[in-house]
């Protein structure tokens, strides 16, 4: 009923206390639905995604269209990415980069990007490139989010699409 019980402390009783207000609000879940094969040292938009089925939602779900994903609230937002990678070159290196545009996706900065060295020996290597990344969501209006791969060497590195592969969360922490 929006209360919590509260300790006074050592010999005085507990009291019942109306909870704090805020907190996460919001919860979304998407993945990459289309495997993409970049050319090497070309940036590439990853374009194709879909909400996660059976996935645990709470509140408002973000939305999509060409890989660019629009807020549904302004607020304080985590946004983590999971992106798995399949090589079959002896080297390569990934990165990924998570942009954050405040102008409608006229211009877009990296909040965080990170970037894995991928070696191997013979067979296919696999490897996962994990980012978490927090933007304060002012205005809904121009606030969008974008992710981009880019790869050296071959151009035989491929970033897996499904359910479980590469998967991008959105999580609202709390108020602006």
């Amino acid at each position: 009923s929006g209360q919590v019980l509260t300790s006074g402390g050592t010999g005085v009783a507990p009291t019942f206390q109306t909870a704090a207000a805020g907190g996460i609000s919001d919860v979304d879940g998407w993945y990459l639905d289309t495997q993409v094969t970049p050319s090497a040292t070309t940036t590439t938009t990853l374009t194709s995604w879909s909400q996660l089925s059976g996935f645990p939602r709470l509140g408002s779900s973000m939305t999509e269209s060409s890989g660019i994903f629009t807020f549904p609230s302004t607020g304080i937002w985590e946004v983590s990415l999971s992106a798995l990678m399949y090589f079959s070159s002896n080297e390569d290196n990934a990165e990924f980069h998570l942009g954050h545009s405040l102008n409608s996706g006229s211009s877009y900065s990296d909040t965080i990007w990170g970037g894995v060295g991928m070696y191997r020996v013979s067979g296919i290597g696999i490897t996962r490139n994990n980012l978490t990344a927090v933007v304060d969501v002012t205005d809904v209006t121009q606030s969008r989010i974008r992710i981009q791969a880019w790869f050296s060497g071959t151009s035989d590195t491929q970033i897996k699409a499904g359910g479980t592969t590469t998967q991008i969360h959105f999580k609202r922490l709390g108020d602006t």
